[in-house]
């Protein structure tokens, strides 16, 4: 049997093209596929309407969903609570409507953080693989050792540069893909250009 991934990315919901997103509903309808796969940019800036929005979007269907944060989904207009907690909002619609995990015959989905509150440069729209968040994953990849499956990786932000040899807009992503083929990764499922 195949696993079959749907993989779609940026839908900002609060400025979504409701024509694309009814295509994708269509295509979902016409032919199921075993897990529909969104990296980040959830909302456009992370208000509670835009993940109920997003919430409803996501909750209509009957498979597997799985998101990760993008660098839009942190609030954007409570400077205190993105600080404070800039996912609380993204772990409730992870909650609600996304499975933490998944795995088949075939293949395992794990995640990695590409996403961080505030950085030293500006915009803070880029990404940045922060040491526990390559922790994490390379944990993650690690209790698969071994496993014969195909390992991907779900980030939003890309973990290489648009050219080979030029610069990386991912702070730590160059490092991070070496590290994360290393520990078993087979491919990279990103978003965000």
């Amino acid at each position: 049997m195949t696993t079959r991934l749907f993989h779609i990315s940026d839908v900002h919901f609060g400025v979504e093209d409701r024509a694309a997103l009814a295509r994708v509903e269509r295509a979902i309808a016409d032919d199921p596929p075993d897990i529909l796969v969104c990296t980040g940019d959830l909302t456009q800036r992370a208000t509670h309407a835009q993940y109920k929005a997003a919430s409803d979007w996501f909750g209509q269907f009957t498979i597997p969903v799985w998101i990760d944060p993008g660098n839009h989904d942190m609030p954007y207009y409570n400077l205190w609570e993105r600080f404070r907690a800039p996912y609380e909002r993204y772990k409730h619609l992870r909650d609600d409507v996304a499975v933490h995990t998944f795995e088949t015959e075939e293949l395992i989905l794990v995640p990695l953080k590409t996403t961080v509150r505030s950085q030293s440069r500006w915009p803070w729209s880029d990404g940045v693989v922060t040491p526990s968040a390559l922790k994490a994953t390379l944990s993650a990849l690690g209790a698969y050792e071994g496993d014969p499956r195909l390992r991907i990786v779900t980030a939003h932000h890309p973990l290489v540069g648009p050219r080979p040899g030029g610069p990386n807009p991912t702070i730590g992503g160059d490092d991070a893909f070496a590290e994360l083929t290393k520990a078993g990764m087979n491919a990279v499922l990103s978003g965000h250009i």
